[in-house]
């Protein structure tokens, strides 16, 4: 992928003339975090274990109902994305030297923004959250 290329999700085939969509979803997952929905005609178990191992974020069965899909889309994207829901409490949080945004996933330490890998961001905002709670 190049620094041009940014998807916010990948939907992918297991079964690809050039390459088999495990191994390629492997390549992928060394150089992004992004969800990966596998959607393939290969429906045994062991495939299913498989994608899941590669780093897929879900597996499809073909033929799938397209909502279904859509629905799988959103709830990845909504993850991912960290798009607020009904259930988020705050979008900001401040502990003095250390903001996080959760809305523009932001993290600023000592004045300096950091970038912060998703699934790092998704932990701090975890964490952030839960202790707004207490």
């Amino acid at each position: 992928m190049t620094t041009q290329n940014h998807p916010y999700i990948i939907l992918l085939d297991v079964m690809l003339p050039d390459i088999d969509g495990f191994t390629l979803c492997g390549k992928i997952r060394s150089e992004t975090d992004v969800p990966i929905l596998f959607l393939t005609a290969k429906i045994t178990d062991l495939d299913k274990l498989q994608g899941f191992s590669f780093g897929g974020d879900d597996y499809i069965k073909k033929p799938f109902n397209p909502l279904e899909v859509a629905a799988r889309v959103k709830a990845q994207l909504k993850r991912s994305m960290q798009i607020p829901s009904r259930h988020t409490r705050k979008q900001f949080y401040d502990y003095g030297a250390f903001n996080i945004n959760a809305n523009t996933g932001k993290l600023i330490v000592n004045g300096v923004r950091l970038e912060c890998p998703t699934q790092e961001l998704k932990l701090l905002l975890y964490f952030a959250n839960t202790l707004t709670k207490f």
